[in-house]
């Protein structure tokens, strides 16, 4: 049996113009950075996320091997920001993380 639910029948609902005040809730932000390095590899990650009325977030990694004959250099770099405002509260957070490796070929 299938139920059906009216709109009309929810009194309590108001019409949002473009003149409504819309307010958020509280503001949250949160970040994450990983980076791994080791014999010819390297990994890098990261996260940022926010919640709130404005939110701004910014994620950026890199990694890279170079190979110089015997020896290889491996690099990994990770960098988060978010921010998020609701109201008068205001949250921040950064990560990074950098990682570096040198191997040697015999």
């Amino acid at each position: 049996m299938r139920k059906r639910l009216i709109i009309n029948d929810l009194s309590y609902l108001q019409h949002v113009t473009d003149s409504s005040a819309v307010v958020a809730g509280n503001a949250y932000a949160i970040t994450n950075t990983i980076t791994r390095t080791g014999y010819r590899y390297a990994t890098s990650n990261a996260v940022a996320l926010a919640q709130g009325q404005f939110t701004a977030t910014d994620a950026q990694t890199l990694a890279t091997v170079r190979y110089y004959g015997n020896f290889s250099i491996s690099f990994a770099d990770a960098r988060a920001t978010a921010v998020a405002i609701s109201g008068n509260q205001t949250a921040r957070s950064s990560s990074f993380s950098t990682s570096t490796s040198l191997s040697f070929d015999s």
